[in-house]
C-alpha cells in the first residue's frame, strides 16, 4: 500500500537560521553555484520583502543564463506564489523553458502535465463525505487521477527508507516494528509542478493556506506492518522551531495503491 501523508499545522514552518543563511552566501561568493538555489529556496521564504527581492535576483541571474534547474525552481515559486506574484500560467511557460533547456525532470513533468495549465483539472469542484464528527474525517472521491497516483509511487521509489520514531529517553531516531512502513520525505518547495499542484489541491479541499502545510511524507506498508500508538518527542534544540511551527491540525492522507480505481482520499 503507498499512501500520501500531509499534515497542516497552524502556522508555516520556518526557515534556515541566519548563520545558515550566512554560510550559503559565501559559498556562492567563493564561487560555489550548487550554493545558488539552496540560497533562493531560503530566502524566497523570508517575511522580509528585501530578503524575497534577494532570493529572486539570485535566480534571475541563473535563469538568463539558460539554467534548467533554476528554471524549474522559477516555475515552482510562480506556481506556489512564493517570494514573487503567483502566476499558473508563468509556470507552465517556466515549466516548459527548463524542459528546453535539458532539465529531464522539466521534461518528464510536461509529458504529464501538458504545455499549459488546466484549471478545470486541479481545481474542480470536491464533495467532501463526512465519516464522523470528533474527530472530523472526510472522505473526497477522485481527489487525483490515476496518473498522478502512479506519479508519485514512481517518485518515492527509489527514495524510500525505514520510517523511525523518537526513543523516549535517548533522543535518537530508531526503527520499531511498531511503525513498519517506509517513507520518502520531500521538501517544502519540492520542484515538482505535480507534488505542488496536489498541495494546492489539499488547501482548496480543507480551506488552509498552502503555505501551512508541512512537507509531504510518501509511506508504502508492506503486508503485516503496522502503525502502532507510540510517543513522539522533540528534542531540546527542536522545541523553539516547534513552537513556532504550531502543532498539525489536520492530517490528510491519500491511499495512491487504491486510487487507480477507486480514487479516494481521507482527510482528518
Amino acid at each position: 500500500m503507498a499512501i500520501l501523508e500531509m499534515g497542516a499545522r497552524s502556522r508555516p514552518a520556518v526557515g534556515l537560521s541566519m548563520s545558515d543563511l550566512a554560510q550559503l552566501r559565501l559559498r556562492l561568493a567563493s564561487g560555489d553555484e550548487s550554493a545558488r538555489l539552496d540560497l533562493v529556496q531560503q530566502l524566497a521564504v523570508q517575511a522580509s520583502a528585501e530578503a524575497r527581492d534577494e532570493a529572486m535576483k539570485f535566480l534571475n541571474v541563473a535563469c538568463e543564463k539558460g539554467d534548467g534547474e533554476a528554471l524549474l525552481l522559477h516555475a515552482t515559486l510562480a506556481l506556489r506564489g512564493v517570494g514573487r506574484k503567483q502566476d499558473f500560467e508563468e509556470a507552465f511557460t517556466l515549466l516548459g523553458r527548463a524542459a528546453e533547456a535539458g532539465s529531464v525532470e522539466a521534461k518528464k513533468q510536461v509529458r504529464l502535465l501538458g504545455p499549459t495549465f488546466d484549471r478545470n483539472v486541479w481545481f474542480a469542484p470536491m464533495q467532501l463525505r463526512q465519516h464522523h464528527p470528533a474527530p472530523r474525517i472526510f472522505t473526497i472521491e477522485k481527489f487525483i487521477s490515476p496518473a498522478v497516483c502512479a506519479w508519485f509511487i514512481d517518485y518515492a521509489r527509489t527514495r524510500l527508507e525505514r520510517s523511525t520514531v523518537r526513543d523516549g529517553e535517548t533522543g535518537a531516531d530508531i526503527v520499531t516494528p511498531g511503525r513498519g512502513a517506509d517513507l520518502a520525505g520531500t521538501r517544502a518547495l519540492e520542484t515538482d509542478l505535480v507534488l505542488q499542484l496536489t498541495k494546492l489541491r489539499i488547501a482548496g479541499a480543507i480551506q488552509t493556506h498552502v503555505a501551512h502545510q508541512e512537507p509531504t511524507t510518501f509511506l508504502r506498508y508492506q503486508p503485516g506492518q503496522e502503525y502502532l500508538a507510540h510517543y513522539d518527542l522533540i528534542r531540546p534544540h527542536e522545541e523553539a522551531a516547534a513552537f513556532v511551527r504550531g502543532l498539525p491540525a489536520v492530517s490528510r492522507r491519500t491511499d495512491l495503491r487504491d486510487h487507480a480505481t477507486s480514487g479516494k482520499d481521507q482527510a482528518v
